[in-house]
């Protein structure tokens, strides 16, 4: 295996996709599961650890989606409908103690561009300062904020503000430093939320439009 880096990769895709109607984990996108398409993505680069955070049909995507890295680690969130802050806290339990940072993608981002995960790895990991105090670095196109999002220093994170379907929101707020990359990748505030989104997947991917998207660029 080539060189990993001290960084986990949390893929949350534990919801009940009630707005989809059906799991959405498991529509096709291009003949693969949408899920599947996040975390090959996110498997193409050097995370030590891939969490992926499943609860709804669990049983049915992990038998769905097979695949065969050593890094991917599947976790049940059995409280999934408790809402997404629960599937957050557990990002964060029994890591080894050598990951040194967090990094949170959701498992309805599939287009996510691979320049744009490099990118903010690399300043996740270059990222230095004088105390070792959490510190959230998120990217943003055209002035919105987006995922994946990274938590460096995550062991000093207080979870308690956590609850409900809010997810890491009120948490990011106590966060002091935060840092905001721009970057050109419209995707990162894609989510296939509903039948109409997935529509526009499929259309993108149709369209060819995918490809025009992903191509990876230079910030």
């Amino acid at each position: 295996m080539k060189m990993t880096y001290p960084i986990c990769a949390v893929i949350l895709a534990a919801g009940c996709s009630t707005r989809m109607g059906s799991p959405k984990q498991l529509v096709s996108i291009d003949d693969k599961y949408m899920l599947e398409h996040v975390i090959e993505r996110v498997a193409w680069h050097p995370f030590e650890k891939i969490r992926v955070v499943i609860g709804h049909h669990a049983k049915t995507i992990q038998q769905s989606i097979q695949l065969t890295d050593p890094r991917i680690e599947w976790t049940v969130n059995q409280e999934y409908k408790k809402g997404q802050s629960t599937s957050f806290q557990l990002a964060f339990v029994n890591l080894p103690s050598s990951i040194s940072s967090v990094m949170i993608f959701l498992g309805d981002q599939p287009f996510i561009k691979n320049n744009t995960i490099s990118y903010i790895m690399k300043v996740g990991s270059n990222h230095r300062q004088r105390k070792s105090s959490p510190v959230v670095i998120r990217p943003t196109y055209k002035n919105q904020v987006g995922h994946p999002v990274f938590f460096k220093h995550y062991e000093k994170l207080d979870l308690s503000s956590v609850i409900g379907d809010s997810g890491g929101q009120k948490l990011m707020k106590s966060i002091k430093e935060k840092i905001y990359l721009p970057v050109s990748d419209a995707f990162i505030t894609f989510d296939v939320d509903t039948p109409a989104d997935y529509g526009r997947a499929l259309s993108i991917v149709a369209s060819g439009s995918k490809k025009r998207h992903v191509k990876d660029s230079n910030y």
